[in-house]
Order: C-alpha cells, then structure tokens, then sequence
C-alpha cells in the first residue's frame, strides 16, 4: 500500500514539473547561461608544472677521488630549491629579460608598484618543492617540481623554463666559480710558497758557503764529521798540546823551585882552615869535615835515586867514620879560616838560571795554546750554531717543498676537476617540460557549466514545486480520493475559456521571447569577448575589465 501510495505522489510530480515547465526551463536557461558566460568571462589561471630530475651520480665519473654525489651543487641545493626558485631577485631578473610578455608589468611606473606585482601576482602563484626517491645505493634521484598559476598558459610555460634554466645555470656556474675559485686560490698558494721555498734555498746555500761547503755536493757531505772540516781536529789538537805543555810547564815550575831553594842554602863562600902549625892530626881532620860539608851539602841537593847520590853516600859515610876517629886524637897544631868561592853556588846558580828560560818558554807556549784554543772554540761554536741552522734550514726546505709538491697536487686536481665540469654531462634532466596544452585550469569552465545547469534546473524545478505547493487545493483525483468516504467516479478538468487561453499563450510567448533575448544577448556578447572582443562597445569592454578585475 506504501508503495502504491509513493508511486502515485512521484507521478503526480512528474505531471506537476510538465503543467509548469516553463517555470523550470527559464530559470534553468538563465542561470545556465548566466553561469557558462562567468565561466567564460571569469579569469582562469593555468596551472603550469615542470620536474627536474637530478641524478646521484658524482660531478664526473672519473672524479671519485675528489669528489662525491653532494658536492654537486644542483644536487646540494636541490633540497632548499624553494629559496632558490621562488626568490623575488631571480624572478625580477626573469620578468625583466622578457618585457614582451609582461605588458602589465611594464605598464607599472613606480619601483614598489612593481615590486608588489611582483610578490602578488609571480611569487604568491609560484612554488616549488623537492622529493628524494630513495635508492638501495643511499642517497637516490631528486626530483625538484616547479608549478606556476598565471592567466596566459602560454606565458606560465616559458616563465617556467626560464626560471628554471635561470637557477640551473646557477648552480652549474656555482660549480665552476667554486673550483675556479679555487684553483686560482691554490695557484696563488703555490707561487707563495715557490717564492719561500726560494728563500730557504738561498738562505740554505749562504751558510753553506760560510761554512766552506760544496752547495752542488749530495747532502751530508762536508760535514763536521768528515775530513774536510779540520777547525774541530785542530781544537781537539790544540788541547791535547796545551795539556802537555802544562805538565812540562808544571815540572819545570817544580825543579825550578828545587833550584832555588839549593840556591838558597848554598853560600857562595866556603870557610877554608889554614893550619898555622903543622900538625898532621888536625890538619887532616880539618881538611876531612871540609871535604865532609862539601859531600853534604853536594847530596842535600840530590834526591835517593839519583846515581850520583847512591856514588857518594858510601863515600860521605866513610869519611864520617873516619872523621870520629880522627877527632878522639889531641890536636897538635892550631888552625886559621879562609874564605874561598863554592862551585855549588854556581852550579845551583846556572840550573835556576836554565830553569827560568825553560818555565819562561813553556808559559809563552801555555799562553799562545790557549788563545789558540779560545779562537778555535769561538771558531767551533759559530760552527756548530751554523750546522744547526743548516740542520734547521734542511728540515724547513724539505717541509716547504712537500707542502709545495701537495699544493701543486691540490692545483692540477681542482684544474683536472674544472675540466671534467666542462666536460662532463649535465647532473640533471627536465623529466617534464612545461607544455601549455598540459596547463589545468582554474577554476574549471566545464565544471562551472555543469554546476550553473544543475543549479538552473534545481532553481527551475524548486521554483515550480514551490508555486505547486504553495496552492491549497486538490491538484489530482487521488488526492481527492484520499479524503473523499466514498469512490470517486469522474473528474473533469479545469475549463479554460479562450481569452484566459490566449492571455495564458501571450505571457508565455513573452516570457519565452524575453528568455531568448536574455540568452542570446548574454551568449552573444560571451562569443564575441571569447573571440573577437574588439568587436564589442569600448563601455561594454570597460564593464567586463572592472568584472573581471573584482573577480580575481
């Protein structure tokens, strides 16, 4: 029963929908039209997008000692590509390369007039976002996407690809600047350190010059180790002289001070007995304790060992017994004294004069070694300060010429690594050029067509369900059936008389001729601004901008 009931009021719909068609087709007819001439006139921005691919391959595949897939600069920038890309400089630069597209901009006057197009019209419609697709190596492929909005597809698409070759000819000449940079940075290191490397040679040959060396000899030879150098045999020479001379100059010192000592107890005089009677007795005692003084005084001045001392010792000992004997006899005769020269005296006189010359001499020779020996150690130390500053200078030389030989190296890589950059292939690749025919639009006019006909039919058909319920009345028999207690067994429609029949007509002639006017005035002027909007009234034209203008 319920659905008999649900059939009956949808059929009753239908019929109400056809009695007031005309209800639903203008409405329908004037917002379609209405909506398909905004979707024509409103501005629409296309949607422009390009990809570039960055490989992870090195900067030249033959460079891997040097470098590695980041110090590309493309690839190393790649991850902050929106800085780089939407950047108001870049983009100013581009708009300013190409007036020709940019009339509105050039139309501008003032400096911030411009900037603001700028940052309101470029920068708020451009974007620009990396992604990594990893790979089982590590770092993998980036992919930089680049959109751009703007009202001219065609427009948008060389925009793009002039930003883009822009930032890619950056970073590619990043690259070079960078390894120019750097080469001309180690070029000029390496001429610096040519320059003290020449130094230290120069400096290195003079003191090997004072030093009496071959500069042509290999290293080592020359030195003070090696037969050449004699100031350290002679200082060696020299000392060893001078330590013998003090020995002979201490030993003469020695018997010198002996000499003189004998000299000293040694009177020149000697006391001489003259007998004045002759008695045999004590004349022989006198003369035997002279000759005994004599014997005496002849070996206080030799020592034990000596020869002459082991000769007349048993001599003095034996005149000494005999003197005791003699002196137990009575001497017959007196004596007087006389004083005569003593050879011991001079002979102690001439051994002190012989040992003064010779202390004379070794003290002349002790003192002309020393100053020898004071000249030869200055001699030496200056030496030894000038090998160790040739020590020093060697080490210096060949710490400068390695960090030099590693400079050049450094030189011919970063040289070879400009090369191979000139050389080498492109890191990147545009995997998707910006076409226009790709551009999606904004807002779609298609999607705005539809919505504006099913807005039209929904306002058509609302607008005549509204006056079909608005009426309270039975509008069908089943209605009246529905209240009635007793079957209903006819129904007659509604009379219309031939007057109210042609007012009905004329008002839906007017309202469809009013319709059709509407229409085809609002499709007329949409074709001709779509196709040739020169043909259309300046003021009408004017009217559209200012539309247009409040819309974007």
């Amino acid at each position: 029963m319920a659905g008999i009931q649900a059939s009956n009021q949808l059929l009753d719909l239908l019929r109400a929908l056809k009695r007031r068609r005309y209800q639903v087709l203008v409405p329908a007819l004037l917002v379609s039209t209405v909506g398909i001439a905004f979707a024509v006139i409103v501005p629409k921005t296309y949607s422009v997008s390009t990809r570039i691919e960055i490989t992870d391959r090195l900067r030249a595949d033959s460079d891997s000692r040097l470098k590695n897939p980041q110090d590309v600069s493309v690839r190393r920038e790649a991850t902050s590509a929106f800085d780089h890309i939407v950047h108001f400089q870049r983009v100013k630069e581009v708009l300013e390369g190409n007036y020709a597209l940019w009339p509105e901009y050039v139309a501008l006057r003032s400096e911030g007039e411009r900037q603001q197009f700028i940052r309101e019209r470029v920068l708020a419609n451009l974007n620009a976002f990396p992604t990594i697709k990893d790979s089982k190596g590590g770092s993998g492929t980036i992919f930089v996407d680049i959109t751009y909005r703007d009202e001219n597809k065609e427009r948008a698409a060389r925009f793009l690809s002039e930003l883009s070759e822009s930032w890619l000819r950056e970073m590619l000449q990043s690259d070079r600047t960078t390894l120019t940079n750097n080469s001309e940075q180690l070029q000029e290191l390496v001429d610096a350190q040519g320059k003290d490397l020449g130094e230290l040679d120069f400096r290195y040959f003079q003191v090997m010059q004072l030093l009496g060396q071959d500069p042509s000899a290999p290293s080592g030879e020359g030195r003070r180790d090696d037969h050449g150098d004699w100031t350290f045999k002679m200082l060696e020479k020299a000392r060893t002289d001078a330590t013998e001379v003090e020995f002979q100059l201490e030993t003469a010192q020695f018997d010198l001070q002996q000499a003189q000592a004998n000299l000293l107890k040694t009177p020149d005089k000697l006391q001489k007995p003259v007998p004045i009677k002759a008695g045999a007795p004590a004349v022989e005692l006198k003369q035997k304790q002279a000759l005994l003084e004599a014997l005496e005084e002849k070996l206080a001045g030799l020592t034990p060992l000596n020869s002459s001392y082991k000769k007349l010792k048993p001599k003095l000992d034996e005149l000494a017994q005999e003197i005791e004997e003699l002196a137990r006899i009575e001497p017959e005769t007196i004596e007087r004294w006389e004083e005569e020269p003593n050879p011991l005296f001079a002979a102690y006189e001439a051994a002190v004069r012989t040992q003064t010359d010779l202390v004379g001499r070794l003290s002349q020779q002790r003192d002309a070694l020393a100053a020898a020996i004071k000249d030869l150690e200055d001699e030496t130390k200056m030496r030894n300060e000038r090998y160790q500053q040739l020590d020093e200078l060697q080490n210096q030389v060949s710490e400068a010429r390695q960090r030099m030989n590693e400079t050049t190296r450094k030189w011919h890589d970063s040289e070879e690594a400009l090369q191979m950059l000139d050389s080498a292939p492109q890191p990147w690749r545009i995997a998707q050029p910006p076409v226009p025919s790709s551009a999606k639009t904004t807002p779609n006019p298609l999607l705005l067509g539809g919505v504006s006909v099913v807005l039209g039919l929904a306002l058509g058909m609302g607008l005549a369900l509204l006056s079909e319920l608005a009426k309270s009345s039975y509008r069908s028999v089943s209605d009246l059936a529905s209240v009635m207690s007793v079957p209903v067994l006819g129904a007659i429609e509604t009379i219309v008389t031939r007057r109210e029949r042609r007012r009905l007509q004329a008002s839906r002639a007017f309202a469809a001729l009013s319709t059709a006017v509407i229409v085809g005035s609002i499709g007329w002027v949409t074709w001709l601004w779509a196709s040739a909007p020169e043909r259309l009234p300046l003021e009408l034209q004017d009217a559209i901008e200012r539309v247009r203008s409040a819309l974007k």
